[in-house]
């Protein structure tokens, strides 16, 4: 559902630059955001149909450990997403860390 709603999202094209791909990686970045949330937070849908997905990360959570990101599925989202992508999901990362600072 995520990966279908932000398939055509400028963040997520910057990120996963190729069409044909983007979806797959989303499934990956969303299924690693989702986790960190039921984690670290709390998970919403508005039924079990699962309409949608409200993700709330209480402000004490939201600049990720290394060990939250590991429990969440980092690794396995590494082995997917490769370095490259990664890297760019750090930075703007760091980005927004910056700003709620």
């Amino acid at each position: 559902m995520f990966s279908r709603a932000f398939l055509n999202d400028p963040l997520a094209a910057y990120i996963f630059p190729n069409e044909k791909k983007r979806q797959e990686n989303l499934q990956h970045y969303f299924r690693f955001r989702i986790k960190y949330g039921v984690l670290n937070g709390e998970v919403y849908a508005p039924s079990p149909n699962i309409e949608g997905l409200a993700i709330w990360i209480h402000p004490s959570n939201i600049d990720m450990t290394y060990w939250q990101m590991f429990r969440a599925g980092g690794m396995r989202q590494f082995r997917k997403l490769g370095k490259e992508k990664i890297g760019k999901m750090l930075t703007i990362e760091k980005y927004t860390s910056a700003m709620r600072h």
